[in-house]
């Protein structure tokens, strides 16, 4: 029997980073698998590759008897139970900056879509009609945009933001130290964010806590005729609550790539006819999907490829690739501050050396 460990590419990814895992270890591309045929077919494999569309639920992990790594070639990781896979012992990986520009472009271009009726004045030529005057725009120059979250594409949507000549406000649940060095945007709290955005811009992870975020009593408050973009989760902006705002006027409009239950085909908040829909495809773009590819498949080699007798959990890697804390960490980091605070000694930091 072979001793090279297998890989299963569970949802399509960009052959570069197919061809990087091929070329050290046994590879199968087996996609559109649901949860029995996964179970089925991942018992013999030491790695996983997903992105949006595959579950890896504790009883695929319980088919598995040989996984030791869990790869999401994208930012989110609400579709692996990381819970489970933490208590086993298995290595969730993903690639938290490869989608970040992409997204943050989209935010922007549907921002663009919205403010300038794009999508009804490319219907309405294309249907005979020269509706020149009707379609009055809003300029973003000067306009308030309020971003709830402020990780690593929220910071890509300010910068864009700001180039365009808006004021930026940011609520972000929990203060790091990105948002406090950032000079040019104002930490606010939500309901403050609310009332005082003409544009509202969704960039947190989909988590228990942030599941119908943007509800009923929130879009009560929002400031009358704002716009409201969701290219986060769907699952944080509470539909019904949204088509009532819409349909109230509260909000002037809205423009979602993501949807509680997807695909959306039919989707009652698709259909309105103030909603901009987009298929979830804020992160596919080609430079995107090849950045993702890679990045996990070089964690997966260096897991997979990592020495067994490795007492000290050393890892070799470009020092290019060494992040501070706050960067990836921020709640790792909140607690060392407050260890370090209280007791005045730093135990058991984390080692990196150059080499």
């Amino acid at each position: 029997m072979s001793s090279t460990p297998k890989i299963l590419i569970a949802d399509k990814i960009a052959q570069v980073g197919i061809d990087l895992l091929a070329d050290k270890f046994e590879v199968l591309v087996k996609t559109g698998m649901n949860e029995d045929e996964l179970c089925a077919t991942i018992g013999d494999f030491d790695a996983i590759v997903v992105r949006s569309a595959t579950k890896v639920t504790a009883k695929v992990m319980d088919a598995a008897p040989k996984l030791r790594v869990i790869a999401r070639a994208g930012a989110g990781l609400d579709n692996v139970d990381t819970a489970t896979a933490k208590e086993r012992g298995i290595e969730v990986v993903n690639a938290p900056d490869a989608n970040t520009r992409a997204v943050a472009e989209h935010t922007m271009g549907l921002i663009l879509a919205l403010a300038r009726h794009l999508p009804e004045a490319d219907y309405s030529l294309k249907h005979g009609q020269w509706k020149k005057s009707a379609l009055l725009g809003t300029g973003l120059y000067g306009k308030t945009l309020g971003i709830i979250g402020f990780g690593h594409i929220g910071r890509e949507v300010a910068i864009r933001a700001l180039a365009f000549g808006m004021r930026v406000l940011v609520n972000q649940r929990r203060r790091t130290p990105e948002l406090d060095l950032e000079g040019d945007v104002q930490p606010v709290d939500l309901i403050d964010l609310l009332k005082r955005s003409d544009i509202i811009s969704v960039h947190v992870p989909l988590r228990p806590e942030t599941v119908g975020l943007i509800g009923e009593k929130e879009l009560a408050v929002v400031k009358k005729g704002a716009y409201l973009i969701n290219t986060a989760r769907g699952s944080i902006v509470d539909e019904d609550a949204l088509l009532k705002a819409l349909d109230s006027g509260r909000l002037a409009g809205a423009a979602l790539d993501v949807f509680t239950e997807e695909p959306a085909v039919g989707s009652a908040v698709v259909q309105h006819p103030r909603v901009i829909a987009t298929p979830h495809i804020a992160a596919s773009t080609a430079d995107a999907q090849q950045a993702a590819a890679i990045t996990v498949a070089e964690k997966i080699i260096s897991i997979l490829n990592a020495p067994a007798d490795n007492p000290l959990s050393l890892r070799v890697l470009p020092v290019d690739n060494v992040f501070p804390h706050e960067e990836i960490d921020p709640a790792r980091v909140e607690r060392l501050v407050k260890r370090f605070t209280a007791e005045k000694i730093l135990k058991n930091p984390p080692i990196v050396s150059e080499w």
